[in-house]
């Protein structure tokens, strides 16, 4: 199963138990209990005569800190400072390097730090919430055994956790003198998949993994050589979110002894993109927006065809003078650019031009009565033949 960081925030999200949510502390109380306070649900009577006290279980994501994880099947059991039946497990959660739950982790903070408040006697409050530089942690524990209510005979048979405990052989002596006195309870802890992990691999799957831990919060009053208030939180389940973000090897182990490692002086890609943008900065928006208005450069083809409109326009700017076959009148033909009528003057009638017509496909004018016929006489003042020459030629017009 992989990990939706959007999907697992709004299931969240719906959860009034949830620390990310700005409204928690509007959902919890505190109760006393066996001499100290415990974080319980806000819920209406369900009678008059009857309350009903339900224990709050937070829910907080945090990165699992490798520093002091306890979570072996023995815990932080150690035999020089203390005994195997006041073991426990051990945990410390951190800010998620995560887009989706990073920042619900100052809300989460937030909200511990006024459940605090609202039960606290004085401002030292310790054990829960632990200063790491500039951030703050959470400390987690949960025990790792309890007393059994009935010792269990010589004889009897122990019950299945503890029957099948993986304890180390170094500390088998100390276990075997308790097991029948005091029970074992497993962390309990589920994998991406859902599925349970068994005790001897919990740390290796949540050290450095994004989880959901589920805990109680309980309250005491120290009240010793100095006062302060002690705030544990219990763990009662861990999901893991997503696996723990591998580490890169060393490059300086993996030479194999075959010579000095020396990094590299090639920029990387991040570096090169930054260079690029410190000498090319992009155009402001006021250039990107006059260079979107100017006019589309017209193409070739169209070049050529502006060429020869212009060819055309003089010829259709020039007058054209035609003397009819009677010699009578002259009709002369005036284009301009705006204009597409012809002046005739005596009795010749004149069509109007198109703008693409030259001058050999130009229509001749004709007189009244006259028919259009396929060939045109040569003008009066043209050159006359010797006599008893031959006629004039004729010229054949293109239709």
């Amino acid at each position: 199963m992989s990990y939706s960081g959007p999907m697992s925030r709004n299931r969240l999200l719906g959860m009034k138990n949830y620390l990310g949510k700005p409204s928690f502390t509007s959902s919890v109380g505190w109760k006393n209990s066996m001499g100290g306070n415990i974080l319980i649900e806000n819920a209406l009577p369900v009678s008059p005569n009857v309350v009903a006290d339900q224990d709050a279980y937070c829910v907080m994501v945090g990165e699992v800190s490798d520093y002091k994880l306890f979570t072996s099947p023995v815990g932080n059991y150690n035999p020089s400072y203390n005994v195997l039946h006041d073991a426990k497990f051990q945990l410390t959660l951190q800010r998620p390097r995560d887009a989706d739950f990073g920042p619900d982790w100052s809300v989460a903070i937030n909200n511990l730090q006024a459940c605090q408040q609202i039960v606290a006697t004085g401002n030292d409050c310790r054990n829960l919430i632990v200063p790491e530089g500039s951030e703050q942690s959470i400390r987690l524990s949960a025990p790792v055994m309890q007393s059994r209510a009935v010792p269990i005979p010589a004889d009897g048979t122990l019950d299945e956790d503890t029957g099948t405990w993986p304890i180390p052989k170094t500390h088998q002596e100390a276990f075997d003198d308790i097991k029948r006195t005091h029970q074992v309870l497993p962390l309990m802890v589920y994998d991406m998949s859902g599925k349970y992990v068994l005790p001897e691999e919990v740390t290796s799957k949540i050290s450095g993994a994004l989880v959901e831990v589920h805990f109680r919060i309980k309250h005491y009053f120290i009240n010793k050589t100095q006062s302060f208030n002690s705030f544990t939180g219990s763990i009662e389940q861990i999901a893991v979110l997503r696996q723990a973000i591998p580490k890169n090897p060393s490059p300086y182990r993996s030479r194999n002894k075959t010579g000095p490692y020396r990094p590299s002086s090639t920029p990387s890609r991040a570096e090169l993109k930054r260079a690029a943008d410190t000498f090319l900065p992009a155009p402001p928006d006021d250039m990107i927006t006059k260079s979107a208005a100017l006019p589309v450069a017209s193409s070739p083809a169209a070049s050529l065809f502006d060429t020869a409109g212009s060819s055309s326009s003089s010829i259709q700017h020039a007058a054209i003078s035609i003397v009819d076959p009677a010699g009578s009148s002259s009709s002369s033909i005036q284009q301009g650019p705006n204009a597409n009528t012809a002046t005739t003057s005596g009795h010749g009638t004149a069509s109007p031009s198109s703008s693409s017509s030259t001058l050999s496909d130009m229509p001749l004018p004709t007189g009244e009565g006259e028919e259009m016929t396929g060939e045109e006489e040569e003008p009066e003042n043209s050159q006359a033949p010797a006599e008893g020459g031959s006629p004039p030629k004729k010229r054949k017009l293109r239709r």
